[in-house]
């Protein structure tokens, strides 16, 4: 049973990365937008229902919903755009309680003195300007063709996202006792 929710799992992310050139194709061969909202819905169910993250969940039913009702191609495209704004919320709000990055650290044992919450709270606002701004670039690339949409939000957002964390790490670990 174990290896099954891996197997499960692996394809959930599958799909969410991929998801960008499953819609590019799905446009560019003008096939069934009905069958692109059952790929989204599956892609949504299998991600956000392990998580019990209901904003998620949510906000992408929300986007199936608009989808199977308006049936236009701008609801496809603006799943990702959704899940970059919600990622940068929750940075966000965080911050009034406890900031996000304090909360990982937590959970990976590390004690929190002052100077790792001021540390991880500047940490949790640069996550956050970094995906409103990710979230801004993608909104501008649903106006453009197709394929920049696609490759944006399928890769050039992703590999952002990375080098965001690496550039993180490599600091925390040159300038920093965290």
């Amino acid at each position: 049973m174990n290896s099954i929710k891996v197997i499960l799992k692996i394809l959930a992310i599958f799909l969410t990365i991929v998801y960008p050139f499953v819609v590019y194709y799905f446009l560019a061969n003008n096939y069934s937008l009905t069958y692109l909202s059952l790929i989204l819905l599956l892609t949504i169910v299998m991600n956000f229902t392990k998580m019990h993250n209901f904003l998620l969940l949510g906000a992408g039913l929300l986007t199936v919903l608009l989808m199977t009702i308006y049936r236009e191609q701008i609801f496809f495209k603006l799943y990702p755009i959704m899940m970059n704004g919600i990622i940068s919320l929750m940075f966000l709000i965080s911050l009034r309680k406890e900031p996000l990055i304090t909360t990982f650290a937590r959970k990976m044992h590390y004690e929190i003195t002052p100077a790792v919450y001021e540390y991880t709270k500047n940490v949790t606002v640069a996550w956050s300007v970094f995906m409103l701004f990710n979230t801004l670039i993608s909104l501008s690339t649903v106006f453009m063709p197709d394929f920049i949409w696609a490759i944006y939000n399928g890769f050039i957002s992703y590999m952002l996202i990375a080098l965001m964390f690496l550039m993180e790490f490599l600091y925390r670990k040159k300038y920093t006792n965290v």
